[in-house]
């Protein structure tokens, strides 16, 4: 834990829902590209091979 998540917990927890939503909206616009070319995925799916492939 970081100093500024023990000091500011709520600013830590805000952050977190923040980088949370702009991975949802990212797959979500990925789904909707696969799905534009005839392929149809789930957004867990789509995380999942993401994941898989991350560095």
């Amino acid at each position: 834990m970081t100093i500024a998540a023990f000091v500011f917990p709520s600013l830590n927890a805000a952050h977190e829902d923040a980088a949370r939503k702009r991975v949802t909206r990212g797959l979500e616009k990925l789904r909707a590209r696969f799905l534009k070319r005839g392929v149809t995925l789930t957004a867990t799916v789509i995380a999942g091979a993401v994941a898989n492939n991350a560095i």
